[in-house]
């Protein structure tokens, strides 16, 4: 698919981001340099040919990794302030920044090179969770079959669903995607599910792009929508909820949390000891539970990257 014209338009601008709150699981119930530019030649994954076992170690590392790749992202290709520019925005698009940051601070945060690149990876991220990583069903429209029974599947999902059950609900689920996923004709349909949701993504990360990186701003774009979706193929071939907890402004800051703020410098303890708070959670923290046994145990695979301030 070739890049999207200019004036896409504020196609897919009217849904609005929303990151999980703490007890919503996924769809049921330094930085003085620059980060690496994004790799041209894609990733190395192949949509189909994911692991099926126990998400471990290394899916810790994907995720992280993908954290990253959109952490570079922006950097490369949307790290330009332009006041003039952020004037000229959408009012749509105005209101993703000040929802990833606060309406106060995200023009600060947008105004410098050394944040606004971390803000732009919050709305990326905020987008990639609710459109790709929490969409239930997860391949929508390649079997439609399939497409009704995980949507039955997750109604009978609640909070109060005993964990046997929300295993068995969710073994289900994993079923289905595995299927999905190994069809001969599913990497054809993976190729234009990712161009459709890219181009949606294009409409509200370019007029963030006050100067042009071309070709490869598109071209990153197309490879960070398919890692996620990758991502999220592994995710829902198996049968753990997932919940991805953005840490919200004002929270003190605790040493579980990864500082990105260039500026403040210390170790995690020393930070702890000098009474900061969150000024932008930048990435979530990522938990996976697992109920196979009739008990639902929950492990946290990535920590909070924020920025802090002085409380």
């Amino acid at each position: 698919m070739s890049r999207p014209a200019s004036n896409v338009g504020s196609g897919g601008l009217g849904n609005r981001p929303r990151s999980p709150g703490p007890a919503a699981f996924a769809g049921l119930g330094p930085h003085n340099e620059g980060p690496e530019t994004p790799s041209r030649v894609g990733p190395g994954i192949a949509p189909g040919r994911m692991e099926e076992s126990t998400p471990d170690f290394l899916f810790e590392r994907k995720i992280q990794k993908f954290f990253d790749m959109a952490e570079a992202y922006c950097y490369a290709h949307m790290n330009f302030p332009s006041t003039a520019g952020d004037a000229l925005l959408h009012p749509l698009i105005k209101d993703r920044l000040m929802k990833a940051a606060t309406q106060e601070s995200a023009h600060q945060l947008a105004s410098t090179r050394h944040t606004r690149y971390l803000l732009m990876t919050k709305v990326v991220l905020m987008w990639i969770i609710r459109h790709i990583w929490t969409e239930i069903p997860p391949f929508e429209g390649f079997d439609l079959e399939a497409d009704r029974r995980i949507s039955n599947y997750k109604r009978q999902i609640y909070q109060t669903t005993p964990p046997l059950l929300r295993h068995h609900f969710l073994s289900r689920i994993a079923q289905d995607v595995q299927r999905i996923r190994a069809h001969p004709d599913f990497l054809s349909y993976f190729q234009r599910l990712v161009c459709s949701q890219a181009t949606k993504l294009w409409a509200i990360v370019h007029p963030l792009m006050h100067y042009p990186t071309l070709p490869f701003d598109w071209e990153d774009l197309k490879s960070l929508i398919y890692t996620a979706y990758c991502i999220s193929g592994e995710m829902w071939a198996t049968p753990f909820e997932w919940r991805f907890d953005f840490t919200p402004v004002g929270t003190p800051y605790d040493p579980s949390m990864v500082n990105k703020d260039p500026y403040i410098k210390g170790t995690r303890e020393e930070l702890a000891r000098r009474n900061l708070v969150v000024k932008l959670g930048i990435t979530p923290a990522v938990y996976m539970r697992d109920s196979a046994d009739g008990f639902a145990r929950t492990a946290q695979l990535t920590s909070h990257q924020v920025l802090v301030k002085d409380a």
